[in-house]
């Protein structure tokens, strides 16, 4: 559990923050790369990014534990009236708990010209809510919703705010999400991509303090 007195880089959703405490111990070269690009402050100017960046677009809800339209769940061949609980009696998906997002690749190191080359690092024995790793070598990311003792994540390299995470839970439930095949998988996906910005947190900041 994070508190937010640790926090030291934040997503903004609109007039909503999630806040995060980098994991320079053990993923460096991942979270070098995050200080790059807050340094930079591309991330926190949308003008400056590349649309298809510094947004969500998966939507992974926690099944039994977000509100789901009957629609998206029989999407995913679950009974609306019997559902499986996360933890319990449901360990992988779909849906698959957890969101997913896309930062910028065209920024400071170690992307250059779409190749990644970031290494595996911060290896975990579990994935929990509120972790943060990479997606493979990036720039690609996910926020785990719910715990994962099935899925041991890699390049670790943040974690959310503990009371921040209903900001996240707020998007899957609020926002309109879909069912889309992506072949292998069936994903959930945002209907429109939810833009956020990145900026630094101060010592000292408060949550109250921004809304």
């Amino acid at each position: 559990k994070v508190p937010p007195a640790e926090a030291s880089f934040a997503l903004e959703i609109g007039v909503e923050r999630v806040r995060l405490r980098l994991n320079r111990a053990t993923c460096p070269k991942a979270t070098a790369w995050i200080e790059g690009l807050l340094a930079a402050e591309t991330c926190a100017n949308r003008s400056r990014c590349a649309p298809h960046c510094c947004n969500f677009y998966r939507a992974e809800a926690v099944v039994g534990v977000h509100k789901l339209p009957d629609a998206l769940l029989r999407a995913h061949q679950l009974d609306p009236a019997k559902l499986p609980q996360w933890g319990k009696s449901f360990w992988w998906g779909p849906p698959y708990a957890f969101i997913q997002g896309r930062l910028w690749h065209d920024g400071p190191g170690p992307w250059r010209a779409h190749s990644t080359n970031l290494p595996a690092e911060g290896t975990l024995p579990v994935l929990h809510r509120g972790t943060v790793e990479l997606v493979g070598s990036g720039p690609d990311f996910l926020i785990a919703l719910a715990d994962h003792p099935m899925m041991p994540p890699h390049n670790a390299f943040a974690h959310v705010v503990e009371e921040d995470m209903t900001v996240l839970d707020r998007l899957i439930e609020n926002r309109p999400i879909k069912a889309q095949n992506w072949g292998a998988i069936n994903a959930t996906v945002f209907e429109r991509p939810v833009a956020f910005t990145l900026r630094r947190v101060n010592q000292g900041e408060h949550h109250d303090a921004f809304l």
